[in-house]
């Protein structure tokens, strides 16, 4: 990584060493109809990465695909992501969707939810979905956090598959203002002799368990005929509320259970705009875009898909490497916009562990 410590607007900022391996960081993005490409060590881009901390203790991350003379990020051509949180702990910006920054903003309430993966162990990929949204498309983060202003609840659904080929749903319902109403239910399969499998539905959120598998029947201990088709079940709790899990494919003679997911919820109101992003973009008039000069529409995102320590940069500043995927409006001071779409790999600069 070529990263440099903040310096002087447009000024050359002390540089890395060169670099022995292939780039690592590059970013590609569409402003409008317009396509680029930033790769840091290529054609005099550098990746410049440093922290800043305010009077407020927040820490503000700003990392810039730039001209080598140029370390602030704010000369034309110049890409800077600026992430935005306290970096209490170190899964900060680990995995998600996370809110734009606002110039202006107005402390709105929210839910913050941290999600954690179960029983993924003998599974090669997974998919987390809260509602319409991906949170999670992956093969190793097993945690991810989700911000929503939306109180009612939601219906959230993971599938994973594994190198056999046998593949996994689990579905339940979770509501931002109770933790407690609704149920959760997963199925433990364990081959038998012959090509039979026992499937136990391990429900919560009871009392009061109905249940209802896809061949029909109703307790909560079957007992397969055959080693391929489906098999769910559906449990119903007293409430009349429900949730549901099971395989598409029950393959070789492994015991498994169908991941879950465990998760916390957490009212916010974020006069601080903690884990929010902003991002800068300089033309080559020298007039400065960003994402932070009016509200953003409520399709835009900002989702980190990876991360990853990096190790520090030449002045001894840590870093992490984050995959990232973006789509936000980006503003002048005069209000004029246009749409920025990208995705790629950048460093963000943090705090000493």
């Amino acid at each position: 990584m070529l990263a440099a410590i903040y310096a002087g607007a447009c000024k050359k900022g002390v540089l890395p060493p060169p670099a022995e391996n292939d780039p690592v960081f590059s970013v590609d993005f569409a402003l409008d109809t317009f396509n680029r490409h930033l790769t840091a060590g290529v054609g005099d881009i550098y990746h410049f990465t440093r922290l800043e901390k305010g009077a407020d203790d927040v820490f503000t991350s700003y990392n810039a695909f730039t001209d080598v003379d140029c370390p602030d990020g704010d000369c034309p051509g110049s890409l800077r992501f600026e992430f935005r949180s306290l970096f209490a702990t170190d899964t900060t910006f680990g995995g998600g969707f996370y809110p734009y920054t606002r110039l202006n903003p107005t402390g709105g309430n929210g839910f913050a939810i941290h999600f954690s993966l179960e029983d993924t162990e003998k599974y090669a990929v997974w998919t987390l979905n809260y509602g319409s949204e991906v949170l999670l498309e992956n093969s190793d983060i097993t945690e991810v956090n989700f911000i929503t202003t939306d109180p009612e609840p939601q219906s959230v659904f993971l599938s994973a598959v594994n190198d056999a080929g046998n593949l996994s749903l689990y579905q339940r319902t979770i509501d931002p203002d109770d933790s407690i109403g609704y149920p959760a239910v997963k199925v433990l399969a364990v081959p038998e002799q012959g090509d039979f499998f026992s499937l136990y539905a391990q429900a919560t959120g009871g009392p009061g368990f109905e249940y209802f598998w896809s061949n029909g029947q109703s307790d909560s201990v079957i007992t397969t005929d055959t080693v391929a088709g489906s098999y769910q079940v559906t449990v119903t709790n007293f409430m009349n509320r429900t949730a549901s899990a099971g395989f598409e494919a029950l393959l070789g003679n492994d015991t498994l259970t169908t991941p879950g997911f465990s998760y916390t919820v957490q009212p916010v109101s974020n006069p601080l705009q903690l884990g929010t992003i902003a991002i800068q973009w300089v033309d080559t008039q020298g007039r400065i875009w960003r994402s932070d000069l009016q509200d953003q529409p409520d399709d835009a995102v900002f989702q980190v898909l990876a991360a990853e320590p990096y190790g520090p940069n030449e002045n001894g500043v840590d870093n992490r490497k984050l995959r990232v995927a973006f789509s936000c409006r980006m503003f002048d001071d005069t209000g004029n916009f246009f749409m920025l779409t990208g995705s790629g790999f950048t460093a963000m600069a943090v705090p000493d562990p």
